[in-house]
């Protein structure tokens, strides 16, 4: 009898092992979309990434976000920088969107490639504001959440936004490049 319960509770252990760790699984995989971007071009996520062998930076953006306005240099500069070593691409997701935004990065001189409707994929990564940033390694694994960096330190609470965009835009890209490097790094 003692063996019997010994045996069936070895059996619940390990079946509540296989469940918990294939809910992580579930939980860490990378959401899969297909949506098309400013020129009609469909694009797989991260499907195409992982066989092009590309890091990708998801940037969810809107033109009216004076965070965002002020962050996007530093993007576009990270896009030169890393390019070529990481096969970088940017995909510039517009969420929330009450102008032009292929207008606004051609007025801007940025080179990201636009999504100007992406509130789906916002919603599958349960970004709910701008700007957000999520970058994936040439795996199609997150690597890197600007939600995940803190940075109240870094201004008074009654701060304007654009007061707060300006202090923070250059430490969230400080971070960026961390992410980035890190990645040229493990290459």
């Amino acid at each position: 009898m003692r063996h019997l319960l010994l045996i069936m509770t070895l059996v619940v252990f390990v079946t509540t092992s296989v469940h918990s760790k294939d809910q992580a699984e579930t939980k860490n995989q990378t959401p899969t979309w297909a949506l098309a971007d400013d020129k009609k071009v469909i694009h797989q996520f991260p499907q195409q990434a992982i066989a092009d062998q590309r890091v990708t930076m998801l940037f969810f953006w809107a033109t009216w976000c004076p965070y965002c306005k002020q962050l996007m240099p530093h993007i576009q500069s990270a896009l030169h920088q890393y390019k070529d070593d990481l096969n970088l691409k940017i995909y510039a997701m517009s969420i929330n969107e009450d102008a032009d935004p292929k207008a606004y990065l051609r007025s801007q001189g940025y080179s990201f490639t636009l999504f100007p409707q992406a509130e789906k994929v916002a919603e599958m990564y349960q970004v709910h504001g701008t700007p957000g940033v999520l970058i994936f390694n040439k795996q199609g694994e997150l690597v890197f959440d600007l939600r995940s960096v803190q940075t109240k330190h870094l201004v008074q609470q009654n701060a304007s936004h654009g007061a707060k965009s300006v202090r923070k835009a250059p430490y969230w890209a400080a971070e960026i490049r961390k992410a980035l490097q890190g990645l040229l790094k493990s290459t």
